[in-house]
């Protein structure tokens, strides 16, 4: 008996979903056909394959036909359900696209972040060509998987690389405090080596700032044109176009914020002479 207001509460939502089916009408259909025939034009604009979806839009045709000659035969075997049931998978196929494609761009620029750090991207570069060739062959739940792995890759490779700057401080500190006991020869190659590796790391760092500048004006320049697909000649949905801007706007809010940072290093040292 415990169990029966559970019952209820379950017969009630079948109960509900099937009214719903029931009541989806062949213009319902046809027209579920029509956004699905628009979302694939949508997604061959922006340059993805679009084999699965059109094989997906035909068995809705063909689910569509079925219907109207089963009513007509007063046969119940079909539904008009049957049709949105193929435009559904159409219409979450091009979500997943979008999604995918933004996430895997998001892992380049992020990689290339890195690797402009000094941080070995290797695995991980070789990882995201792997997911953008699934990408491209529409198999989306392996790219979806290999993008994961990358971005995975590149956190441990950070995190080695982080590591071995801690060493590198420890064993300065440890240089620094011992160097009237070092060997005249071995004071005059420690003093090279630091003033070597503060030249190189004054060269990083204005590589770094030319690299977030040019990110910046990328980020900028794809807004725009974001912009521009949108309201000027409609290229993009307008889910489409909402999932963009969260990714250029968050990756640019982040440049910014680094930016300043690396600037206001160099100022610090020229306070400190």
């Amino acid at each position: 008996m415990r169990f029966l207001p559970l019952i209820l509460i379950f017969s009630c939502i079948m109960a509900a979903f099937a009214s719903a089916e029931a009541n989806i009408t062949r213009q319902d259909a046809v027209m579920a056909i029509g956004n699905a025939l628009q979302s694939m034009e949508s997604m061959r604009e922006s340059g993805f394959s679009t084999v699965y979806v059109n094989d997906t839009i035909l068995a809705a045709k063909e689910a569509l036909q079925k219907t109207d000659a089963a009513i007509k035969m007063k046969y119940k075997g079909f539904s008009y359900a049957d049709v949105t049931a193929y435009t559904d998978k159409v219409q979450n196929t091009r979500e997943k696209a979008y999604l995918l494609a933004d996430s895997i761009r998001a892992l380049e620029i992020k990689a290339d972040e890195y690797k402009a750090d000094g941080v070995d991207t290797n695995e991980a570069d070789a990882l995201i060509r792997q997911a953008k060739e699934a990408f491209e062959n529409e198999r989306y739940g392996e790219a979806e998987t290999i993008a994961e792995k990358a971005n995975i890759s590149i956190e441990q490779a950070k995190s080695q690389m982080t590591i071995g700057k801690a060493i590198a401080r420890s064993a300065m500190g440890f240089f620094e405090q011992y160097w009237k006991q070092i060997v005249a020869s071995f004071s005059v190659m420690l003093v090279l080596g630091i003033a070597t590796w503060l030249v190189i790391r004054t060269k990083l760092r204005k590589r770094k700032l030319r690299i977030l500048y040019i990110e910046k004006e990328t980020l900028v320049d794809m807004i725009k044109e974001a912009q521009r697909d949108r309201f000027e000649s409609g290229k993009i949905s307008d889910f489409t176009y909402r999932i963009r801007m969260d990714v250029y706007k968050k990756k640019l809010a982040e440049v910014k914020r680094q930016i300043p940072v690396f600037e206001a290093q160099p100022k610090e040292k020229k306070k400190d002479k």
